[in-house]
């Protein structure tokens, strides 16, 4: 699997060039991802239908795309902080802030998290007024004019995370596996019906998919470990004996003798 590039110090920009690095950690966008967000009727509004459109979406693709893209709108527009004298400040805020996510570190406008996704971490970041409400939030905090959060994390997809917060629109990057991205979602507060239809066109049936292999492997496990406490017949110079037997009798591949 090829290995996104970082988005280290040292190739971060000014704080005035804070633009998203588009697609993920190697700033390469996905030109399939476009938007054609259509009006839905209002009572598509409510988080489990949108639910049901991104589904659709997977498994149909066409002009339930649109959909979906709408729905997903509505739910940002939905989540979107209102406007708040905390919010306001933190919108109007020219502060800067290191983000350092396993080694690596994104420095980012403040701003960016004024409004979106209220339950998020990062929303909530910003707005923490002590150092243990923050260590709460984070594993390493060091304050200063920059102040520098850390987070014991791979960054392979902290970009997405990131356009998140700059741009509204969520997409998975080709190089990440769909169970880890969920676990990167959840980690993060940022619900997985904001990804865009693009996305979530390849997201959910490969979650589907995976989700089955996971089974398989523990219900292989599982079957293993019945065989071995059934085919046990214990340390005794007998239960040796019936075990021998056994392999040379079920399983040809064990020894020589078995495949005789």
């Amino acid at each position: 699997m090829r290995e996104p590039v970082p988005q280290s110090v040292d190739n971060i920009g000014s704080a005035e060039d804070d633009e998203p690095a588009e697609g993920g950690a190697n700033g390469k966008s996905d030109n399939n991802c476009n938007n054609n967000i259509n009006s839905v009727p209002a009572h598509h509004c409510s988080k489990s239908n949108n639910n049901d459109l991104l589904h659709y979406a997977a498994h149909h693709g066409g002009s339930s795309q649109s959909h979906a893209a709408a729905a997903a709108k509505m739910l940002l527009d939905a989540e979107m902080s209102g406007s708040d004298a905390r919010s306001d400040e933190i919108a109007a805020s020219r502060g800067k802030m290191f983000i350092n996510v396993g080694g690596t570190r994104f420095k980012v406008k403040v701003s960016n998290f004024a409004r979106m996704a209220p339950k998020s971490r990062l929303f909530r970041l910003v707005r923490a007024d002590s150092e243990e409400e923050i260590l709460r939030l984070c594993d390493g905090f060091t304050p200063g004019e920059t102040p520098e959060y850390f987070f014991n994390r791979s960054w392979a997809t902290f970009n997405s995370i990131l356009d998140f917060y700059r741009k509204g629109t969520l997409h998975m990057t080709t190089e990440t596996c769909a169970l880890v991205f969920k676990a990167e979602l959840s980690f993060w507060g940022i619900d997985e019906l904001f990804m865009d239809p693009c996305c979530a066109l390849k997201y959910y049936p490969e979650i589907e998919a995976c989700q089955k292999e996971v089974k398989s492997d523990i219900d292989a496990k599982k079957r293993e470990e019945d065989r071995k406490k059934y085919e046990n017949f214990g340390p005794s110079l007998v239960g040796r004996v019936r075990s021998k037997l056994w392999n040379i009798t079920e399983y040809p591949e064990t020894s020589f003798a078995a495949q005789v």
